[in-house]
């Protein structure tokens, strides 16, 4: 099937099981769509939506994917080995993507959020070159992910093999969590063998990136927009729901003026407007410092203001 009939990609997806979503290359910026219930009537009237020419599967109903965000031929060939002997049979839908990164599409016995191995350095190059990890998905928090269509400029997914057009999700693969954690450490240790540096601020595990509020007011952020910013001109942006779609800095911030790629930090905001800034790098997202009180001079005004309430009386 043409990836021209985005129309018709979606409904053979949601025959075959899987919740198809309109995308602009990897995102869908869809409003609530982690909730929509999605059925053939609503994917026809999204013919409308002509810029979400793109299409993305949601990661419910038990299915996984084990995220290979690694783009180095070699290193993910020896993993891709290794997991065919872990998990035989597994690797029946294969995703390929931007460069080497690959994603493999299977189905989870029990739903989870994310599991993450550390992240890693090629040889030679530092975070701000490039820093690579594995993330395995289980459905259990709001995810997506690109599958037919663009996944960058002038690039598109394409699949080895098998895809979920032609695949029902009912027929996958399971694989246990105690899988996932066991493609984490082949995946951590073929890296270790090829000589790749482990970043020691980076964290593995289940569920583990937690915000860090360590954004000070003397910082500043250099934007891929061209515009340095600081952190009350992001913080204002963020609180007007004004933020630029896309905007992203370099991590200058966090490193100093050796961080010069503007793509490596993700500008945010949650759902109630607080300013986010994802340190892709080690996958981390910090959030303004909370500011800090004076115990002592704040009971020092407190008392005063009472003797000059208590002068006038």
């Amino acid at each position: 099937m043409s990836t021209a009939d985005p129309t018709g990609i979606r409904l053979q997806l949601l025959a075959n099981g899987f919740t198809p979503l309109p995308n602009v290359a990897k995102g869908c910026y869809l409003a609530g769509w982690p909730r929509l219930a999605v059925n053939r009537h609503m994917i026809r009237k999204w013919r409308r939506l002509l810029r979400y020419s793109d299409t993305g599967i949601r990661l419910d109903n038990g299915l996984a994917v084990i995220d290979i965000d690694i783009d180095d031929v070699a290193a993910v060939g020896a993993i891709l080995k290794q997991l065919a002997a872990l998990l035989p049979g597994a690797l029946r839908l294969v995703r390929h993507g931007n460069g080497a990164k690959v994603a493999i599409f299977v189905r989870t016995d029990e739903e989870f959020g994310r599991i993450c191995s550390y992240s890693w350095t090629k040889p030679g190059e530092t975070e701000d070159e490039g820093a690579y990890r594995v993330e395995i998905f289980g459905g259990g928090s709001a995810r997506q992910f690109g599958a037919f269509g663009s996944c960058g400029p002038g690039k598109s997914y394409r699949w080895a093999g098998r895809s979920p057009l032609d695949s029902r999700l009912d027929q996958l693969p399971f694989v246990t969590k105690k899988q996932f954690f066991s493609a984490v450490d082949i995946a951590e240790k073929v890296l270790r063998e090829l000589g790749w540096g482990q970043m020691l601020r980076s964290k593995r595990g289940e569920n583990v990136s937690r915000p860090v509020r360590d954004l000070t007011p003397d910082m500043v952020f250099n934007c891929n927009d061209g515009v340095t910013r600081t952190l009350s001109e992001l913080t204002e942006l963020a609180r007007s729901g004004g933020l630029p779609g896309g905007l992203e800095c370099s991590a200058s911030w966090l490193e100093g003026p050796s961080a010069k790629r503007t793509d490596r930090c993700l500008i945010g905001a949650t759902a109630d407007g607080s300013l986010t800034v994802w340190e892709t790098s080690s996958d981390v997202t910090h959030m303004s410092k909370p500011v800090e009180i004076d115990v002592v001079e704040a009971a020092k005004k407190i008392r005063r203001a009472k003797e000059l309430f208590n002068v006038r009386a």
